[in-house]
């Protein structure tokens, strides 16, 4: 039987490029708007919460999503003979990907990731406790402290714009350095 257009699409690498540079956009604007810009916005839609906190949510969500979908363009790119994995998770996703190890900082980066695209970036509250207290352990594997006297303090690692956007890199200059050796 022929494959039909979703089929083709699932293992269409430049898709999930296409939809992934999307994002990317989509989170750059969300993450470098001046604050008169989001006074402007806020007022033209009729906003009354912090646009500080809605935008670093936007910008958390669509940088995830860009990085779910350079990852799957990588890991097609290797062999589009099959789907990607049907997962959110990112860090395996990068794994799968063949790309180098990682930071500490970064792992916990991509970790965190996974957790936006399964939950947190899109409902109020995990579907079940148990999934949560494993993502929350393995963001813990990441965390970084330092003593302060007899005080552990964890140190916070967040996602910039310039965080997010080397990672994104990577897995991009793999994609494309993968399909250019496909080319005869």
């Amino acid at each position: 039987m022929p494959e039909d257009i979703w089929d083709i699409r699932r293992k269409a690498p430049a898709h999930f490029w296409a939809k992934a540079d999307n994002a990317r956009f989509a989170a750059y604007v969300l993450s470098h708007q001046t604050a008169l810009a989001q006074k402007a916005a806020s007022a033209e839609s009729g906003y009354m919460a912090s646009t500080g906190i809605a935008l670093t949510e936007g910008f958390l969500r669509e940088s995830s999503i860009a990085m779910e979908l350079i990852l799957k363009a990588a890991i097609l790119a290797l062999s589009d003979e099959v789907p990607p994995p049907f997962t959110h998770d990112v860090p395996r996703l990068w794994r799968e990907a063949k790309l180098p190890k990682p930071s500490r900082d970064d792992s916990y980066r991509l970790q965190e990731m996974a957790m936006l695209l399964d939950w947190s970036g899109r409902y109020g509250a995990p579907r079940s406790n148990e999934k949560l207290e494993r993502q929350l352990a393995d963001l813990k594997r990441f965390e970084r402290t330092e003593r302060l006297g007899t005080l552990r303090i964890r140190k916070n690692i967040v996602l910039t714009w310039e965080d997010f956007d080397r990672l994104y890199q990577v897995a991009a200059a793999a994609y494309f350095e993968r399909l250019d050796s496909r080319t005869p």
